[in-house]
């Protein structure tokens, strides 16, 4: 499997680094599947259309050998269960967290939603995909803190 997944939590700037990945031109990027699919009902994959979370984790799996795949998301609650279940998928993509401080990413998305609580942030979401894909064996990786 051929998948580079990037996880954060919203308001973390990780749509700057997305845009980054997607001018090199050389691989099938995705902005934000799985929050498309919360969002819309459905999301695209190159010239694939998914409706299902079971779906686009399959396609990912299963028929991205021959090609490379970035993936930028946010665990959504709806379907983070979904993604923590596959256990394939955890364990055979690369997977990496950008988290910015927190008490930045608050006071941008209370800028924006002041309605925001800690819960919206996000970060619990990010540790429960990090847990996931160190228990089904996923590639190790290091943390690095300026």
């Amino acid at each position: 499997m051929a998948v580079f997944a990037l996880w954060s939590a919203p308001r973390a700037r990780s749509t700057a680094f997305f845009l980054s990945m997607a001018e090199r031109g050389d691989m099938t990027v995705l902005h934000e599947p799985f929050c498309n699919l919360r969002d819309y009902g459905e999301t695209d994959a190159g010239p694939r259309t998914f409706d299902s979370p079971l779906s686009l984790l399959a396609w990912l799996r299963d028929e991205t050998q021959h090609m490379r795949v970035f993936l930028k998301d946010h665990p959504p609650a709806a379907y983070v269960r979904d993604v923590l279940a596959d256990r394939r998928f955890l364990a055979e993509a690369r997977h990496a967290f950008l988290i910015r401080r927190p008490e930045e990413i608050a006071a941008s998305s209370y800028a924006l939603y002041p309605g925001t609580n800690i819960t919206a942030i996000g970060l619990e979401r990010l540790c429960e995909v990090q847990a996931a894909v160190r228990d089904a064996g996923g590639r190790r990786f290091s943390c690095h803190r300026p």
